[in-house]
């Protein structure tokens, strides 16, 4: 059991925290399988809080529609804003996102990671939180320009790295386990006295994994991988300079279609004309 994080409680404003046990309630009565993420679960692991009106819920790809449902029942405004990864639900000016995937393509809820969640309490109930794996694997991608994910991922391996399951946290990553490196070499430049935070012997390994591949043949396919990490500063590079799409397969996860859904909202004019130059971008 984790126990309230008092700070962030303390922080959110009376409708706020209304809104938050409200929106649990009518998960928890529906039976959807769910648990909280994004800024409340960094603020369990971290102590670390921030004031925000919006509460994040992962759930299955699955369980979205019966989510929505079940918060439409109980007089939420909902809309699906990107089909691929994200819905959303409005009450109050509060809103709730329900993530189902990463908007790369390489993270989705999953039975096991629900069964990984955590018990915290909040506000007077006892809610599941996502896992620190979970969470870190997430933020490690979002280095986006609008969104940055890196002071979280450093908060995060500072206050929980002795506590995380490491070996998961490399199956998480499996082949994209540069970009964990990169955030724990990182973390040694940040906090240069705090280093035994993350286990050498983690360190050592990836590094070492590092020095086997270097000096190896080029792969085959001009591929930016960029693209993984954020969705509009390597555009240029798919679009204009030739390079293949690393969340498109077969080098990543997702379809020309998913692509699309994970970028674009339904409701926005440009969709089409975005559909037809990543489908021209594909076939190249």
């Amino acid at each position: 059991m984790i126990e309230s994080n008092c700070e962030v409680e303390a922080q959110l404003s009376p409708e706020t925290a209304r809104f938050y046990q409200h929106t649990l309630q009518i998960l928890q009565r529906a039976k959807v399988p769910h648990m909280l993420a994004g800024a409340y679960a960094l603020a369990q692991y971290t102590g670390i809080s921030r004031h925000t009106k919006d509460l994040d819920v992962f759930v299955k790809p699955e369980d979205r529609d019966a989510a929505l449902s079940a918060l439409e029942a109980e007089g939420y405004k909902t809309e699906i804003r990107f089909p691929y990864w994200l819905a959303k639900a409005f009450y109050n000016g509060d809103t709730v996102d329900l993530i189902y995937r990463s908007p790369n393509g390489i993270g989705v809820v999953t039975d096991d990671w629900l069964k990984r969640s955590r018990t915290c309490n909040i506000l007077g109930l006892t809610a599941p939180v996502a896992a620190p794996e979970e969470i870190l694997f997430c933020k490690i991608f979002i280095l986006n320009n609008d969104r940055n994910d890196l002071a979280d991922v450093m908060h995060l391996l500072h206050s929980y790295g002795e506590r995380l399951n490491w070996e998961h946290v490399l199956e998480l990553c499996g082949p994209y386990y540069r970009v964990l490196l990169a955030h724990m070499i990182l973390f040694g430049f940040v906090y240069p006295s705090e280093q035994d935070c993350i286990p050498a012997k983690y360190l050592k390994r990836l590094t070492e994994r590092l020095l086997e591949e270097t000096g190896a043949p080029p792969p085959g396919s001009i591929v930016c991988n960029g693209t993984l990490l954020s969705h509009s500063q390597y555009k240029v590079d798919v679009t204009e300079r030739g390079f293949q799409d690393g969340r498109l397969q077969p080098f990543g996860f997702m379809t020309s279609r998913d692509l699309i859904d994970s970028t674009i909202s339904l409701d926005d004019q440009s969709k089409p004309e975005f559909a037809e130059q990543i489908a021209r971008a594909a076939t190249k």
